[in-house]
């Protein structure tokens, strides 16, 4: 029986990403950084068909899909690696901390009635566009914080200079929250929503408008 081509892709990129780490890693590094056209040259001399989408290979890893195996058991007690963007064409694999983000189990579920409008949920997919619409219908993220918060953009790509370098940087949705709360419990949502941002979008929000291209 043929492979499923979604996982028959999953290996190829598997193959493609343990190959890349393999040739940069040494025992008690924690961080390297490889380029791009490394993701082409390794399909290459792998005799895997070259991915339609490079990037492809390294959101999959970054987003969707845990690291292969052979490269997770090589992290430290309590670390794991994870892939960010270390310039244009650029990536660094680092080790840091493990951390886990999950529901509270001993919490009652809140009920919020779905305002979904009808025609949407028969067409919408099953990706994280169709999820996001959903939040945005639903006005999760007001509900959740407690403040007005405004929808202003999916899938942003942008660039934000760093020293001599540029890194490349892409967020699966912006949101601009407004508002003052004087409940605690807002406010702590606010904080630990704030806590797990993850480091390149402080970057952007930092970085002068002009250095954003």
């Amino acid at each position: 029986m043929p492979e499923h081509p979604v996982a028959a892709k999953n290996n190829r990129y598997q193959a493609i990403i343990t190959e890349i780490f393999q040739a940069h890693f040494r025992d008690g590094m924690v961080d390297f950084e490889f380029s791009r056209a490394e993701i082409a040259a390794t399909a290459q001399a792998l005799a895997i068909p070259l991915p339609k989408n490079l990037g492809d290979v390294i959101y999959t890893f970054r987003y969707r899909n845990a690291l292969p195996a052979v490269i997770v058991q090589t992290a430290a007690a309590g670390c794991e690696w994870i892939i960010v963007g270390a310039g244009n064409g650029l990536y660094r694999f680092r080790q840091v901390q493990i951390t886990s983000i999950s529901a509270r189990t001993h919490l009652l579920p809140i009920k919020i009635p779905d305002s979904t409008p009808e025609i949407i949920g028969a067409y919408a997919l099953s990706d994280e566009q169709a999820l996001l619409a959903k939040v945005r219908y639903n006005r999760l993220i007001d509900l959740f914080l407690g403040l007005t918060a405004y929808s202003l953009q999916n899938h942003l790509r942008t660039t934000v200079k760093k020293s001599v370098r540029s890194k490349s940087m892409r967020f699966m949705s912006v949101w601009i929250v407004m508002g003052v709360t004087t409940s605690y419990q807002s406010r702590r949502k606010a904080e630990v929503t704030a806590m797990v941002l993850c480091r390149h979008s402080r970057m952007c929000c930092a970085a002068p408008r002009n250095s954003r291209h």
